[in-house]
């Protein structure tokens, strides 16, 4: 897919796109020969990693839409200002991993902390979060390639593994490095946006389904909108998960002092107060965070009043 929406805009000579198999599983070991009544199916987990399409029209069309709306980005200088990476304890090396045939290394850089934390939260030791200048990528690239990095992946799925990985020779050309990035970014927003459109669509007559649209939106492409926290947050109390609730308005506070306080009490009816109340803010925010909602920014004069006569 990457590879044709990079051929479409001219940067195909060479390609930064490298597809790699990161997570390729071993043959599964036999289960235990126990009653089938005793035997639980773990729950299946999407894979993130991989675009799916109707027919080469539909793959067409959506190659065509990326291409757009990457040249849109592009023009509005939507390019994050800063990166970040982890970086070992005490060592001081950046977080990298490597391919099962040990060809690759690869580097895992964000554009937000929370994207970095969230994929790191469970790993022991954590690694500490870095932060650099995007302008400075080339001269860092020189001592991460020096000392082993030869690939890099921009806001990795904490379940999946990186969706895309690009040659570590790119990081050494601001201009390669931010189309990469651009690549990687617009990918994530136009499939966040597919979630939250589903998730507004079932939301009345579906609360679960989009409770757990959003919880994949947060879980594999974008932990970094707090109005995923607040909409998840409100679906799941509004279904008795009282658990999940408390930890999306923590995970939504974090976000800042416009966040704080806004989830109080246990009721999600429409009451003034309740959770439930403020749906339609969080939902507002939402769309509009991902460019589906826009409001006018600056409203027409209102009409001069009639003239007396």
């Amino acid at each position: 897919m990457f590879e044709e929406l990079l051929a479409a805009l001219g940067k195909q000579e060479k390609s930064p796109l490298t597809s790699l198999d990161l997570q390729t599983p071993g043959p599964s070991p036999r289960p235990l020969d126990v009653p089938a009544a005793a035997r639980t199916a773990p729950p299946a987990i999407p894979n993130c990693r991989n675009m799916y399409f109707k027919d080469e029209a539909h793959k067409a069309s959506v190659a065509a839409e990326l291409q757009r709306q990457l040249q849109e980005w592009k023009e509005r200088g939507q390019m994050p200002i800063n990166l970040f990476y982890g970086v070992l304890p005490q060592q001081g090396l950046p977080v990298t991993k490597s391919t099962q045939d040990g060809k690759h290394t690869i580097i895992y850089l964000f554009d937000t902390p929370f994207a970095a934390q969230h994929v790191w939260r469970d790993w022991q030791p954590k690694p500490e979060i870095a932060g650099c200048r995007v302008g400075s990528v080339p001269m860092l690239a020189e001592k991460w390639i020096s000392g082993g990095i030869n690939a890099f992946s921009m806001s990795a799925c904490g379940l999946c593994g990186p969706r895309n990985v690009f040659s570590g020779q790119s990081l050494l050309s601001i201009d390669k490095f931010t189309q990469c990035m651009g690549v990687e970014i617009v990918q994530r927003v136009f499939r966040a946006r597919a979630q939250v459109l589903h998730a507004q669509k079932q939301a009345g007559p579906n609360p679960k389904g989009a409770r757990a649209s959003l919880e994949f939106l947060r879980d594999h492409l974008d932990v970094s909108n707090p109005y995923v926290h607040w909409m998840i947050a409100i679906l799941a109390g509004m279904g008795g998960d009282m658990k999940a609730n408390a930890e999306s308005i923590a995970t939504m506070e974090q976000f800042g002092p416009h966040f704080v306080g806004k989830l109080q009490g246990t009721s999600f009816d429409m009451s003034p107060g309740s959770q439930f109340a403020t749906f339609p803010e969080a939902m507002m925010g939402l769309l509009m965070s991902y460019g589906l909602l826009k409001l006018q920014q600056n409203p027409p004069a209102s009409s001069p009043p009639p003239a007396s006569s």
